[in-house]
């Protein structure tokens, strides 16, 4: 009976090790524990009087041991780690707590170019995605476009108003120009907000700038479902249609294109480009 309940013991311990982990006072206990197993095995016959029931106790306060020190970072086996959870749960549930007003009182200060007060004010906010997108608005309105990306970067979920900037900071970065990168993110926005126009647009504009003809007829196409009358999404879909083949198909969209940014007023400069590519395909240039 005393072998049992030595090797009982013995194997909980050994248990509770494989559980919670190999600490120093545990793997201590367990070897406590196996030696008092093998003295009540092998030598429960020679050890006189109470030495046997001292093996078995030996074994049990292992056990113990091995529960109580075997894995000091478990918050109900040590007061103080519990205490430091609740103190980073209560940090944490305070950090969720957003102010919308002094977001917006943020945003307005931006609008109206008070950059010192907006800044002073965004550095008492907690850190989270709407934090980075403020600082990302006040660089962005200070043309600090090379610092503003990053911010918009480490925003984990992008929404319309966040991809727009980020792509805004990248267009200025790159002083008006559409290279690989940016038109990777554009695309990225168009997969993660598939009902913006806007984005839709820059999407299909982007791959037309990178030669990318096909994407561009795909996002195109997908922003003219959702604003038949766009002008320049027209515009660009005409480019992109001439550049595929579909000569036709891009005079239709062209001239369509035209008459939208006409009924809009204000787009003399699309007019004029407009009227250039007309020539270009009647004379079937590229």
């Amino acid at each position: 009976m005393l072998k049992i309940i030595t090797a009982v013991f013995t194997v909980l311990t050994l248990l509770l090790l494989l559980v919670t982990g190999f600490t120093l006072w545990g793997t201590l206990a367990f070897l406590l524990a196996a030696a008092a197993l093998v003295c009540v095995c092998f030598f429960g016959k020679k050890l006189s009087g109470k030495m046997a029931f001292i093996g078995v106790a030996v074994a049990a306060v292992s056990f113990l041991v091995s529960a109580l020190f075997g894995a000091p970072g478990m918050p109900h086996f040590d007061e103080s780690a519990q205490s430091d959870v609740l103190m980073t749960e209560e940090n944490q549930g305070d950090n969720d707590q957003w102010d919308s007003t002094v977001a917006a009182d943020i945003d307005r200060m931006i609008l109206d170019g008070k950059y010192d007060e907006a800044k002073e004010k965004i550095s008492g906010l907690p850190y989270c995605d709407d934090r980075s997108v403020l600082e990302g608005k006040l660089l962005l309105a200070q043309e600090e476009y090379y610092s503003a990306i990053p911010c918009f970067n480490r925003v984990e979920n992008k929404n319309e108003e966040c991809y727009s900037l980020l792509i805004e900071a990248m267009y200025r970065q790159n002083k008006g120009k559409v290279n690989e990168s940016l038109c990777d993110k554009a695309q990225d926005a168009a997969y993660d907000c598939p009902f913006d126009p806007y984005l839709m647009y820059f999407a299909g504009y982007a791959c037309y700038e990178t030669d990318k003809y096909v994407q561009a007829a795909y996002y195109l196409s997908k922003t003219l479902e959702m604003e038949p009358e766009n002008p320049y999404a027209n515009y660009y879909y005409a480019l992109t249609a001439y550049a595929l083949g579909y000569t036709e198909q891009a005079t239709a969209f062209l001239d369509y294109a035209g008459q939208c940014a006409e009924a809009q007023g204000g787009l003399e400069d699309l007019l004029v480009s407009i009227e250039k590519y007309k020539k270009l395909m009647e004379e079937g240039k590229q």
